[in-house]
């Protein structure tokens, strides 16, 4: 009955762990980057026909560095966590 349970909790983290590593790829992060640049282009554009409201490049450039500061976070805590993990094994 225990060695059941420990073989769905290691082929649980095994598949998490498999995911997880496939989410932090660059080309993952890239595109995280990539679709908030386009969606905050998009939002400034369709802000600026509004009226009393105005489409800024500065406001892409924030979202854009919030989605950059945000992927280096997860990357570090990811990071963090699997070396954490990985000395407990």
């Amino acid at each position: 009955r225990d060695l059941h349970k420990e073989y769905r909790r290691q082929r649980q983290m095994c598949i998490r762990d498999r995911l997880m590593s496939r989410a932090f790829k660059p080309v993952c992060l890239i595109a995280v980057v990539v679709f908030a640049g386009a969606f905050a282009t998009y939002d400034e554009i369709r802000q600026s026909y509004v009226a009393g409201r105005y489409g800024s490049t500065e406001d892409v450039l924030v979202d854009i560095i919030g989605a950059v500061v945000v992927v280096v976070l997860f990357k570090i805590i990811y990071a963090y966590r699997k070396n954490k993990y990985m000395s407990n094994v």
